[in-house]
């Protein structure tokens, strides 16, 4: 009898730590899923952004491109005027 009910207590222990690692398995499984959906949404806001920043400087090399072309038009006008007078 003092056998059966170690084994019965025993085997209370082991279900409610089942239960437990249960439990815990489904936790890290909600975490990892989380983890996962952070990264992807970061990742394609990274993947956003890094693009819009090569949109930027392609930009700013057209418009160091025209600044330039417009010094040298400056330049040569202010010359034409420096002539003239």
């Amino acid at each position: 009898q003092r056998d059966k009910e170690t084994a019965e207590a025993d085997r209370r222990q082991l279900s409610e730590e089942l239960q437990l690692l249960k439990k815990e398995h489904t936790d890290l499984q909600l975490s990892l899923a989380q983890a996962e959906k952070n990264y992807f949404e970061t990742k394609l806001k990274l993947d956003r952004v890094s693009g819009e920043k090569q949109a930027l400087l392609q930009e700013n090399r057209s418009l160091e491109g025209d600044r330039d072309d417009l010094r040298l038009r400056l330049r040569r006008v202010t010359q034409e005027n420096a002539q003239i007078k």
